[in-house]
């Protein structure tokens, strides 16, 4: 696995009252996940943040949608610790 640092864009939600203004001025988050590159097809990417090498078992999995994708950065190749 690679490790890697992704830039992606996630849907933004406010669940309170808000002028029409402040709705117009609502955007998505930019959010930067650090972690290990599990798996990626051309739709979508499987990252973790812990892998247990004794018993190869993964901690803290998401899948984030490549089309939300800005940014791809490989931090440490395969087989670098």
């Amino acid at each position: 696995m690679e490790r890697v640092e992704i830039e992606w864009l996630d849907a933004n939600h406010e669940s309170g009252w808000m002028s029409l203004t402040e709705a117009e001025q609502m955007r998505p988050t930019l959010v930067l996940t650090v972690g290990w590159l599990v798996w990626s097809t051309a739709e979508n990417l499987c990252v973790c943040g812990d892998v247990d090498t004794d018993s190869d078992s993964l901690h803290g999995v998401g899948i984030i949608p490549r089309r939300n994708v800005t940014r791809i950065t490989v931090l440490a190749p395969a087989g670098d610790k």
